[in-house]
Protein backbone atom coordinates (compact mmCIF):
# COMPACT_ATOMS: atom_id res chain seq x y z
CA UNK A 1 0.00 0.00 0.00
CA UNK A 2 2.85 2.34 0.82
CA UNK A 3 4.38 1.85 -2.64
CA UNK A 4 1.01 2.66 -4.19
CA UNK A 5 0.80 5.93 -2.22
CA UNK A 6 4.34 6.84 -3.26
CA UNK A 7 3.40 6.24 -6.89
CA UNK A 8 0.32 8.45 -6.50
CA UNK A 9 2.42 11.19 -4.84
CA UNK A 10 4.96 11.00 -7.67
CA UNK A 11 2.15 11.11 -10.22
CA UNK A 12 0.64 14.17 -8.49
CA UNK A 13 4.02 15.88 -8.46
CA UNK A 14 4.60 15.14 -12.15
CA UNK A 15 1.07 16.31 -12.95
CA UNK A 16 1.68 19.59 -11.11
CA UNK A 17 4.96 20.09 -12.99
CA UNK A 18 3.17 19.33 -16.25
CA UNK A 19 0.37 21.79 -15.47
CA UNK A 20 2.89 24.50 -14.51
CA UNK A 21 4.85 23.98 -17.74
CA UNK A 22 1.62 23.92 -19.72
CA UNK A 23 0.60 27.28 -18.18
CA UNK A 24 4.03 28.74 -19.03
CA UNK A 25 3.75 27.52 -22.59
CA UNK A 26 0.26 29.05 -22.92
CA UNK A 27 1.56 32.40 -21.66
CA UNK A 28 4.53 32.26 -24.02
CA UNK A 29 2.22 31.27 -26.88
CA UNK A 30 -0.04 34.26 -26.18
CA UNK A 31 3.00 36.56 -26.12
CA UNK A 32 4.18 35.13 -29.43
CA UNK A 33 0.73 35.58 -30.96
CA UNK A 34 0.70 39.25 -29.92
CA UNK A 35 4.26 39.75 -31.17
CA UNK A 36 3.27 38.14 -34.48
CA UNK A 37 0.30 40.52 -34.80
CA UNK A 38 2.57 43.53 -34.21
CA UNK A 39 5.06 42.27 -36.77
CA UNK A 40 2.28 41.72 -39.32
CA UNK A 41 1.08 45.30 -38.73
CA UNK A 42 4.62 46.65 -39.17
CA UNK A 43 5.02 44.56 -42.32
CA UNK A 44 1.76 45.94 -43.71
CA UNK A 45 2.80 49.52 -42.97
CA UNK A 46 6.19 49.01 -44.60
CA UNK A 47 4.59 47.35 -47.63
CA UNK A 48 2.26 50.35 -47.97
CA UNK A 49 5.22 52.72 -47.86
CA UNK A 50 7.05 50.66 -50.45
CA UNK A 51 4.04 50.50 -52.77
CA UNK A 52 3.44 54.25 -52.39
CA UNK A 53 7.09 54.91 -53.15
CA UNK A 54 7.00 52.69 -56.24
CA UNK A 55 3.81 54.25 -57.65
CA UNK A 56 4.46 56.26 -60.76
CA UNK A 57 3.64 59.91 -60.23
CA UNK A 58 1.14 60.68 -62.96
CA UNK A 59 1.53 64.45 -62.82
CA UNK A 60 5.31 64.15 -63.09
CA UNK A 61 4.99 61.73 -65.99
CA UNK A 62 2.64 64.13 -67.76
CA UNK A 63 5.09 66.99 -67.22
CA UNK A 64 7.97 64.90 -68.53
CA UNK A 65 5.95 63.83 -71.57
CA UNK A 66 4.99 67.45 -72.25
CA UNK A 67 8.63 68.52 -71.97
CA UNK A 68 9.73 65.73 -74.29
CA UNK A 69 7.07 66.71 -76.80
CA UNK A 70 8.29 70.32 -76.77
CA UNK A 71 11.88 69.16 -77.21
CA UNK A 72 10.90 67.00 -80.19
CA UNK A 73 9.06 69.91 -81.79
CA UNK A 74 12.03 72.21 -81.27
CA UNK A 75 14.43 69.63 -82.71
CA UNK A 76 12.20 69.13 -85.74
CA UNK A 77 12.12 72.89 -86.27
CA UNK A 78 15.93 73.15 -86.05
CA UNK A 79 16.36 70.22 -88.42
CA UNK A 80 14.11 71.95 -90.96
CA UNK A 81 16.14 75.15 -90.63
CA UNK A 82 19.41 73.22 -91.04
CA UNK A 83 18.03 71.50 -94.13
CA UNK A 84 17.13 74.89 -95.57
CA UNK A 85 20.63 76.20 -94.81
CA UNK A 86 22.23 73.18 -96.45
CA UNK A 87 20.07 73.73 -99.52
CA UNK A 88 21.15 77.35 -99.71
CA UNK A 89 24.81 76.36 -99.34
CA UNK A 90 24.45 73.79 -102.10
CA UNK A 91 22.87 76.40 -104.36
CA UNK A 92 25.71 78.84 -103.65
CA UNK A 93 28.39 76.21 -104.18
CA UNK A 94 26.88 74.83 -107.36
CA UNK A 95 26.19 78.26 -108.75
CA UNK A 96 22.57 77.67 -109.37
Amino acid sequence: MEAFLKNIDALEEKTEIFIQKWKEVRIENQQLIERNKKLEEEKGQKNELISEHNKPETSSNKDINADLSQIHEALDHYIERLDACIELLNIELNGK
